[in-house]
């Protein structure tokens, strides 16, 4: 985005196979037509389920997390369109793992009028040595050797001891 403004987007589209695939295409190439236009959160998702809602099956839908990190501001705004919010993890802050956004409606389950109340963007002040993380419900519902499902406290923990000295690569390769 401009003026020192990265925007980052993780999704989940519901179903499997290439009626999923194809949906996942569409997302992305409506993200890139929609990002013409728009450069904010709110209206990027709305843009973007007006586009997509009608060409849905019934029932389909994706879910979307977005954020858009100021590096002038040093603030990252999160929207939470169905997606589950992302860990802000810092061991140097005195809380080191945050929750970052609010549940919302993903797209293609409503009108933009429906959508509009459900979406509520949340913007945080950012320190040296944020780490945003952000993944998908798949993870969070994997099951362990033991048969134990991983879960989000399992998640939170997971990201908080590799918050300190690891690279993102290598904390993501440990989350999997």
């Amino acid at each position: 985005l401009a003026d020192n403004r990265l925007l980052l987007v993780v999704g989940d589209v519901s179903g499997h196979g290439v009626q999923a695939a194809l949906v996942v295409a569409s997302m992305l190439k409506t993200l890139r037509f929609v990002l013409r236009a728009e450069s904010e959160p709110v209206d990027i998702a709305l843009a973007c389920n007006d586009e997509l809602r009608e060409d849905l099956l019934p029932g389909q839908f994706i879910s979307l997390f977005f954020a858009v990190i100021d590096s002038s501001a040093m603030t990252l705004t999160a929207l939470c369109a169905g997606h589950h919010p992302a860990l802000l993890v810092n061991p140097r802050r005195e809380f080191p793992v945050r929750r970052v956004g609010r549940s919302g409606m993903a797209l293609g389950l409503g009108s933009r009028e429906t959508l509009t109340k459900m979406l509520r963007p949340v913007t945080v002040d950012l320190e040296p040595g944020d780490t945003l993380v952000q993944i998908t419900d798949g993870l969070l519902e994997a099951f362990d050797a033991q048969d134990r499902p991983w879960g989000e406290a399992r998640w939170m923990d997971s990201v908080l001891a590799r918050s300190d000295g690891e690279t993102p690569q290598e904390v993501a390769d440990g989350l999997v």
